[in-house]
């Protein structure tokens, strides 16, 4: 219990040496776009169906006012979907990016902090945390 106290009390010493705006949290979600629900109506669960693993993986980035948000991070299986005509490029909107299994990786996260501290550094103009 001690080691969780002095802890906590290490992060607010570590989180007071910057300004709220500066401070940014990333998290990241699925989305099994392709998955049914999984209960009926009465609320009774649905059987003999096969879950479908066909997943967006997304990530959101703010500080902690709210007043900067990053774009997306999405993660998809494809370079590009069919559906979309060539001269649709999803990163004007997303940071866009792909590979198997639609998840992150170390090397995708190392190229994405890369791109937000540069961002970064001309939005807020000096360190920040995330």
């Amino acid at each position: 219990m001690a080691a969780v106290t002095t802890s906590g009390e290490e992060l607010q010493l570590v989180l007071a040496a910057y300004d709220l705006e500066a401070i940014f949290n990333l998290d990241e979600m699925s989305l099994f776009y392709r998955c049914g629900p999984n209960s009926a109506l009465a609320t009774s669960n649905v059987k003999g169906k096969k879950w479908s693993k066909d997943r967006i993986h997304v990530a959101l980035t703010a500080n902690a006012t709210g007043s900067i948000k990053i774009n997306l991070f999405v993660i998809e299986k494809v370079a590009r979907h069919r559906c979309f005509w060539k001269t649709y490029n999803p990163d004007r909107y997303v940071h866009y990016w792909f590979n198997k299994k639609a998840l992150m990786t170390f090397v995708l996260f190392q190229d994405w902090l890369k791109d937000f501290t540069i961002r970064l550094r001309r939005l807020v103009g000096r360190s920040s945390l995330l």
